[in-house]
């Protein structure tokens, strides 16, 4: 990047952090002045400079001209709002329907987008021949992940197998929809969430493979329950990459609840585990101006804690215009929304797209400092190639440029790199495979 385009960059994220509410100012709307750069240049700029994070939205597999201008501007990753689901793809059982997913791929092909691929189990809207034996759950799996196999970047494949008090969906327990039972967990227990990721990676090796939920960020004992499990995968060398946050939120959502969100990321990433952010939408409390700007700095909060971890993969929005969303007409009345996403019903960009444009163009202007634990070849992330690098540097074989590699080599912060931290290192390793 040229020095006269990283000056104009710097400005624009100083003017736009002067003014946007969620950075630091209070009139949002003045950031349309500020900057022309689209969400996806700036996914783009990022990953440039090493840091791997996608911007993408949900979309259906037919939507207008108008909407797909939006989207082929916008966004480089997208996800099928409901055309890779059962009750789309099998109606009836041994019957396969692969169009409305086959558009979404040929879209995102041709327009350089990665696919997030939604969802393969859920225990909702599920066709009558779904029985929720394990031979019914991996055949489905097996024959949907072998149709869009190399296609998917990222699959959900067991979604929402929590209750919100944090234990495993079996039975249900209450009335409305988020409370009800899973087929899947009342004929096979628990082990059906493991038995299907394996399934997933069987087909799919390359495909990373996720678990997705909704209020893991508001509610502390349902976070716990996935983590917990998430762990016991890693450590049984279940495969599992990362877990979703579905980020459905209101306007009550506070900067403690983004704090707590970083954490649970931060904690994630400690296991080895990347973090995406799925589904955000968020409500606004009214549809003044200053109903908007809360809206906004919520997304704001959000995306600045997802570019500050790097073990934060991407952020989806769960629809293109206010007048699409799900939530202006919710099956639960507790999930109703005001204007909740980031354009407006005229497809005009709102504060809350500003937010988030304003988060991103800060990131590229300030790369990231924070060093990684055993990332000592500095590429953000800790892996199996920083282990070989280690191993080299012990035994006099190697070199490596990235000033922070001794930082990032002391595991045990005794101030030194030794056998001691190589051997925490093959631990660390070991427990994220």
């Amino acid at each position: 990047m040229s020095k006269l385009r990283k000056g104009i960059l710097f400005l624009t994220a100083f003017s736009m952090c002067m003014q946007i509410s969620c950075i630091g100012g209070a009139n949002v709307s003045k950031a349309a002045e500020q900057t022309d750069l689209p969400l996806r240049v700036l996914a783009e700029q990022l990953r440039s400079q090493g840091r791997e994070f996608y911007i993408g939205a949900a979309i259906p597999s037919n939507f207008s001209s108008s909407d797909q201008a939006i989207v082929k501007r916008e966004f480089d990753i997208v996800t099928c709002e409901n055309d890779m689901k059962i009750g789309t793809i099998s109606p009836n059982q041994g019957q396969y329907n692969y169009s409305g997913g086959d558009s979404l791929v040929n879209f995102a092909r041709a327009n350089n987008m990665l696919v997030h691929g939604h969802a393969f189990v859920w225990h909702k809207y599920n066709p009558w021949w779904v029985d929720g034996t394990k031979t019914m759950m991996e055949n489905y799996i097996n024959a949907v992940g072998t149709h869009f196999k190399g296609e998917i970047y990222v699959w959900d494949v067991v979604n929402e197998a929590f209750h919100k008090d944090g234990t495993y969906r079996i039975n249900a327990i209450g009335t409305n929809g988020q409370d009800g039972a899973s087929v899947f967990g009342q004929r096979q227990g628990k082990k059906y969430i493991e038995d299907a990721f394996i399934a997933a990676r069987k087909v799919d090796p390359n495909a990373k493979l996720i678990y997705n939920d909704y209020d893991l960020e508001t509610r502390p004992a349902k976070f716990e329950g996935v983590y917990e499990m998430v762990k016991d995968f890693k450590a049984r060398n279940i495969p599992i990459d990362g877990v979703g946050f579905q980020m459905h939120l209101g306007p009550n959502f506070t900067k403690a609840d983004a704090d707590r969100f970083a954490e649970q990321m931060q904690r994630l990433a400690d296991l080895g585990v990347e973090s995406y952010v799925t589904e955000m939408d968020v409500g606004c409390p009214d549809s003044t101006q200053n109903g908007l700007n809360k809206q906004a700095e919520i997304f704001g909060w959000i995306t600045k804690a997802c570019l500050e971890q790097p073990y934060c993969r991407a952020l989806q929005v769960w629809g293109i215009r206010d007048s699409q969303s799900w939530r202006i007409n919710p099956e639960s009345p507790e999930d109703r929304a005001i204007a909740p996403l980031i354009f407006n019903d005229s497809g005009a960009k709102k504060p809350a797209y500003y937010a988030i444009q304003a988060a991103m163009v800060e990131a590229v202007n300030n790369p990231q400092t924070k060093v990684v634990e055993g990332d000592v070849n500095g590429d953000k992330v800790f892996d199996a190639i920083d282990f070989a690098i280690f191993k080299k540097i012990l035994l006099g074989n190697i070199e490596t440029t990235y000033d922070k590699w001794k930082e990032a080599a002391d595991l045990n912060k005794d101030g030194a790199y030794d056998a001691i931290d190589f051997a925490l290192m093959k631990k660390k390793l070991l427990e994220q495979n």
